[in-house]
């Protein structure tokens, strides 16, 4: 291979705004970056939950790994219809270092007052347009000492069960298929599987 010769980063930022990913020579289009509002739409369900993290590289970093200055202000799947932005609006609570977006207050948020983004961010299961819901249950584990041996063992500290959101990405309102209770995950397959 020639000094010439660079081979394309398998996923790129074009300077239409479409972020593709480039394999055996073919350019598949996965999103579209709007700079100018900071808008990243997802051109299918299955390119945002698949390369989410590599559209998300292309657009921030550039080919060296160089911060690019682009900010990502929200999210989309194309042929969703969008949210619209109302005037009594709140301000979108500060998320923590630690949780980024899994915040509670940031999740409510964007659940009240930007559904379609919060959908889209964080793969909730749809059937006509509307979240899956299921009975789910969640083991929080920790460190505690074991009072018959004296000795610190991971143990489930709590047991959380009830009725919610199915997604691809775990938070406080949203669940994984893995977390439902009677019920097999092809029962919960929506809109978007």
């Amino acid at each position: 291979m020639s000094a010439e010769t660079t081979a394309k980063p398998a996923f790129e930022l074009l300077d239409n705004g479409d972020v593709v990913q480039n394999k055996k020579g073919k350019a598949t289009v996965l999103a579209n970056y709007d700079s100018e509002v900071g808008h990243l739409e997802f051109a299918s369900e299955q390119a945002d939950s698949s390369f989410r993290a590599q559209i998300t590289r292309a657009i921030l970093e550039d080919s060296d790994g160089v911060t690019t200055g682009n900010r990502i202000a929200s999210y989309g799947i194309k042929g969703r219809e969008a949210d619209e932005i109302r005037k009594n609006e709140p301000a979108k609570p500060k998320a923590s270092k630690m949780l980024g977006d899994k915040t509670p207050e940031v999740v409510e948020w964007y659940f009240k007052w930007r559904p379609q983004e919060a959908y889209a961010r964080y793969g909730v299961k749809l059937k006509n347009g509307e979240p899956i819901t299921a009975h789910c249950k969640r083991k929080e584990q920790g460190l505690a000492e074991n009072p018959a041996t004296g000795l610190i063992e991971m143990i489930d500290k709590h047991i959380e069960e009830k009725k919610g959101i199915i997604a691809t990405r775990a938070t406080h309102m949203t669940f994984l298929k893995e977390e439902i209770v009677g019920a097999s995950s092809s029962d919960v397959e929506g809109d978007n599987e």
